[in-house]
């Protein structure tokens, strides 16, 4: 039977590469790369071969839709595309993340027990799932009450027949339940993952499925480092402790923060193991590195946690969103600089937020690596924490957590905020780093973002080409929602801007609470005038025809400055 190693990714990198000459051990010329492109272009490295691009062509091929991390949820959408574009002498197909690493001295010894077993579907921790489980009731409706079997998805083996047959399946749960209106953004939830999905409909349909802890080398599959949450260091493959083992996530600097946040908060206990084995195997030094997080020295066995004394007052830290009043926070702030001096105010409407948004915006952009944007956004945070001393921080610019969508081209909704939050969480080792944003009804922001862009950013197209275009089905609270579920509700709050205006404060109220402001110091700012009003339709309209002029940008916007100082006047 001949098997072929898939490895899931959105770009091919010396990572995946690595990946690849490792599994080649075993499969030798049978491993491909199968790269999500559905958001952004895929970076391939030019060293790559055997590359499957699972993009919106594919996707239109297979006649399968596509919407929000899709990519994400739908594994399966991987094993579909390699059945489409490989030879039909596959006769299986290994799936494997790419945080995924193998520390067998030769590969084979983990692969080859599987050649004897006949099973279509093998996974860890294949079995049946309970009510309590994440996924479950987005799968109970299909399979039945008590029938939802789930798994882990990082490495898993899947017949050609299985993965046919899970393809009709997949794409008749779609029409059955979408086809007339298509997937909206609250149906997003009801969409089941692929542990869900693949291990309970093959289990419905009489396959053959197996928890591959029942086949693999016995301890290679070890809860301590193969896991769903809990991050691996990647140094740790080269441990004696470590030899024979699959690990994952194997995870960088910048990628283990968001996982180190969500372990800390949830197994508490197991985050101290980990931090504990990370510092007696490689050092303190190595951990603060790895984890973003300043020990002191450990009072009995590593174990003290850093102590109230050594931690300095927080970094509050205002995202947004664009179009909710984030304008009008910013002059507060800046109107009030001197009663609120006890702060160090980072504020978009002063001169010392912009080394901060201009790192920010390298990244966003792609202007530079990731590595090398990101460090410089480290760098910048690190700058503001030395310069606040023991002062507590706020931070206020939009800008640093994405273009508004309809700005150079960008019609996604903050798709990489969250890397610039989780940077921000290790640039400040002794602060308690927290979040907060407003938000809007979905069309309401979308209105105004379309009227800001047409007014500010030299967009060109009607008000329905723009909806088109977007990327996005989610709102901003749905948004929130998911950040909240990585950091916890008292790392990031959102809350609905028209319920602030209804307080007796008005905009603004519910920031300043979060801050700590005295209900004294809040009601004695000095509120502004004004902050960046929309403009009259008719207004909006002479704008759109001045952007199809294609003027050159100074010219264009001192025409639009005169018009709106016109129109205050």
């Amino acid at each position: 039977m001949k098997s072929a190693a898939l490895i899931r990714c959105n770009s091919v990198t010396e990572t995946e590469l690595a990946l690849k000459k490792s599994l080649k051990g075993y499969f030798g010329e049978n491993v491909f790369f199968i790269v999500e492109s559905l958001v952004n272009n895929a970076r391939v490295a030019e060293a790559a071969s055997n590359v499957i691009l699972l993009d919106s062509a594919l996707l239109n091929d297979l006649s399968l839709p596509s919407f929000p991390k899709v990519g994400w949820r739908c594994g399966d959408y991987f094993l579909y595309a390699a059945a489409q574009r490989m030879s039909q002498e596959y006769e299986y197909f290994w799936l494997i993340e790419n945080d995924v690493m193998f520390t067998f001295s030769n590969i084979s010894d983990f692969f080859a027990p599987f050649e004897s077993c006949g099973a279509d579907f093998i996974a860890p921790t294949f079995g049946r799932r309970g009510k309590q489980w994440y996924w479950y009731s987005s799968m109970e409706g299909f399979v039945g009450s008590g029938q939802v079997r789930g798994c882990l998805f990082p490495i898993t083996r899947t017949s050609r027949r299985a993965v046919e047959y899970l393809f009709i399946k997949r794409k008749s749960n779609f029409s059955e339940n979408f086809e007339e209106r298509g997937i909206i953004s609250r149906d997003i939830d009801k969409i089941p993952n692929d542990e869900a999905f693949v291990s309970s409909v093959l289990s419905e349909g009489g396959f053959r499925c197996r928890a591959m802890e029942g086949v693999a080398p016995a301890g290679s599959l070890n809860g301590e480092t193969f896991h769903s949450e809990f991050p691996v260091m990647p140094e740790e493959a080269f441990l004696d402790s470590r030899k024979d083992r699959v690990l994952h996530p194997v995870r960088d600097k910048h990628g283990a923060a968001w996982k180190f946040d969500k372990m800390r908060r949830k197994h508490a206990r197991l985050y101290q193991s980990k931090k504990e084995f990370i510092i007696e195997s490689f050092g303190e030094n190595a951990w603060r590195d790895w984890s973003g997080e300043a020990s002191e020295e450990f009072a009995v066995g590593y174990g003290a946690m850093r102590s109230e004394q050594a931690m300095k007052p927080p970094v509050f830290i205002h995202i947004g969103f664009h179009k909710t009043g984030t304008t009008y926070i910013q002059a507060l702030l800046k109107r009030n600089e001197t009663t609120l001096a006890d702060y160090l105010i980072v504020n978009q409407r002063s001169d010392n937020s912009k080394p901060l948004r201009s790192a920010c915006q390298d990244f966003f952009s792609k202007r530079k690596g990731d590595d090398e944007a990101l460090a410089a956004i480290r760098h910048q945070f690190q700058e503001i924490d030395s310069i606040a001393s023991e002062k507590s921080i706020i931070i206020s610019d939009e800008e640093m957590f994405g273009f508004i969508p309809g700005r150079h081209g960008y019609y996604k909704l903050y798709d990489r905020a969250e890397s610039v939050m989780s940077v921000a969480m290790q640039a400040f080792p002794n602060r308690t780093v927290k979040f907060f944003a407003y938000t809007r009804p979905r069309m309401k922001w979308l209105e105004s973002v379309y009227a800001e862009a047409v007014k500010n950013h030299h967009l060109d197209i009607d008000y329905s080409q723009f909806l088109l275009k977007l990327d996005f089905d989610e709102n901003l609270d749905q948004l929130s929602a998911r950040i909240v579920d990585e950091l916890g509700d008292e790392t990031f709050q959102y809350v609905d801007m028209a319920a602030d205006r209804s307080t007796d404060f008005g905009l603004g109220d519910s920031f300043f609470n979060w801050v700590g402001l005295s209900e004294d110091v809040k009601f004695n700012l000095v509120k502004p005038e004004r902050a960046n009003e929309a403009v009259p339709r008719d207004i909006q309209d002479a704008f759109l025809i001045l952007n199809r002029a294609k003027l050159p940008g100074p010219q264009l916007m001192d025409i639009k400055n005169r018009i709106i100082a016109a129109l205050r006047s």
